[in-house]
């Protein structure tokens, strides 16, 4: 006999955050470029994400899911404005 499947959490499983390079924050009077990474130089923006301690295999499930789903939305209406009259494609 299997025990029964347990309820995620209502631990948040992950903080996520976008890191813009080109941004730039003034802290103290110091200017910080990438402001959020671990390099002034990093070469693009990117997403970062994190587990909290008491997290289960489950919640990263969700979450996976979850992220999952919202990339795909973001890549349907990201196609979807590309293809709309007057907008041009940009090279990557």
């Amino acid at each position: 006999r299997q025990p029964p499947n347990p309820k995620p959490s209502t631990l948040n499983p992950a903080a996520q955050r976008v890191v813009d390079c080109n941004k730039v924050q003034s802290v103290a009077g110091v200017e910080f470029r990438g402001y959020g990474s671990h390099s002034d130089s990093y070469p693009s923006t990117y997403l970062a994400f994190a587990c909290a301690i008491g997290c289960r295999k489950e919640d990263v499930d969700v979450f996976m899911s979850r992220l999952h789903d919202t990339l795909k939305a973001f890549r349907k209406r990201l196609a979807k404005k590309l293809k709309a009259p007057g907008v041009q494609e940009q090279e990557a």
